[in-house]
């Protein structure tokens, strides 16, 4: 073999490790590790209340509560068990005649979480 033709052959042999290496961290910087859980309305533009919890955790056991006004007095809460790796839709509707709404989300470890609506 020519030495052009090895440096050419070490050069697609090189593009060839560089293009798996760079593939695989990608691959696994997409996979989503042990990085918690987040909560977010369907559709923050709207009066519509429904959200999301989408769970990374080991923790499948979440809580949920809504509140309403100021004083955060409660309208609804609820239980619900969240698989690692999914998401769980929970719809509500608008209750209350005050401007505030909060959705408080805790888990079983004691996190907890906020997020909050006003209407005008």
């Amino acid at each position: 073999m020519s030495s052009e033709k090895k440096i050419i052959f070490a050069l697609v042999i090189l593009l060839f490790f560089s293009f798996c290496f760079l593939s695989y961290f990608e691959k696994k910087q997409l996979q989503p590790s042990d990085a918690g859980w987040e909560i977010y309305f369907e559709d923050p533009q709207s009066d519509n209340l429904t959200f999301i919890i989408e769970n990374n955790t080991k923790t499948k056991k979440i809580h949920w509560k809504e509140m309403a006004g100021e004083s955060n007095v409660i309208i609804k809460e609820a239980d619900i068990l969240v698989v690692s790796g999914q998401k769980s839709t929970i719809p509500l509707l608008n209750e209350s005649d005050g401007e505030k709404i909060t959705i408080e989300v805790s888990d079983e470890l004691g996190g907890k979480k906020e997020i909050h609506k006003r209407f005008n």
